[in-house]
C-alpha cells in the first residue's frame, strides 16, 4: 500500500506544485514613484536597484516603515511611505469604507489598562492617521467614551489592517489593538 501511494504521490506533485507555485504571495501594492531598492530595510543596507514608478510589485511583509517586496523585476526592500495600497498609484485605499454616523464628544486613550497611566483625550471629528507623527504609536490600553462618542481604532497607519468600532468605554482592549493602535477617527 505504500508503495502504490508513493507512486500516486510522484505522478500528482508535478501537477499540484505548479498550482501552489502561480498563487501571488503578498499584499498587492504600488510604487508612487522612482525608488531605491535595498538588501535589507533601511538605507544603511546596500542598494540593489530601483523600482519603477507606477509599478505593481508584492508586499511580502513591512517593519519599522520598511516593507520587503518581490516583483518579476526585483525583490528587496522599500520605503512604506513610496507605497500605495490603493486600486492604483495615485489612488485612495481599497479595502472596506467604515462610515459610520457622527456620534458625541471626547473620546480618551490611557496608557494603562482600567483607564490608568498618561492620557490622550480628543474631540468628536478628530482623526490621526498616522500616531507615530504625534509621539503616540502603539501606547494604548484602554479607551473612554464619553458622551456617546465613537472611535474607528486600526493597528496600522492610514486605516489598515485590523480594525474595529468602539461604541463603548474599554477598560482593557483585546489583543489585536492592546499597545497597537497606530490611526483613529472620532465620531
Amino acid at each position: 500500500m505504500f508503495r502504490t501511494l508513493s507512486l500516486v504521490l510522484a505522478f500528482a506533485a508535478p501537477l499540484i506544485v505548479p498550482a501552489f507555485a502561480v498563487q501571488p504571495a503578498g499584499s498587492k501594492a504600488w510604487v508612487v514613484w522612482d525608488s531605491p531598492v535595498y538588501s535589507g530595510p533601511g538605507e544603511a543596507y546596500g542598494e540593489v536597484g530601483s523600482a519603477s514608478a507606477e509599478s505593481l510589485v508584492r508586499v511580502d511583509r513591512c517593519s519599522y516603515g520598511w516593507c520587503q517586496f518581490h516583483s518579476a523585476d526585483i525583490s528587496g526592500w522599500i520605503s512604506l511611505t513610496r507605497l500605495n495600497f490603493g486600486l492604483g498609484p495615485n489612488k485612495p485605499f481599497s479595502g472596506p469604507r467604515l462610515n459610520y454616523p457622527p456620534g458625541g464628544a471626547d473620546v480618551c486613550f490611557y496608557s494603562g489598562a482600567g483607564y490608568t497611566g498618561t492620557s490622550l483625550c480628543v474631540h468628536a471629528g478628530n482623526v490621526v492617521k498616522d500616531a507615530v507623527l504625534i509621539g503616540n504609536d502603539n501606547s494604548f490600553s484602554s479607551i473612554m467614551l464619553m458622551d456617546g462618542a465613537k472611535v474607528r481604532v486600526c493597528r496600522d497607519r492610514n486605516f489598515h489592517s485590523w480594525c474595529e468600532l468602539v461604541t463603548e468605554s474599554k477598560q482593557h482592549l483585546n489583543g489585536f489593538l492592546d499597545n497597537a493602535i497606530t490611526s483613529w477617527q472620532v465620531y
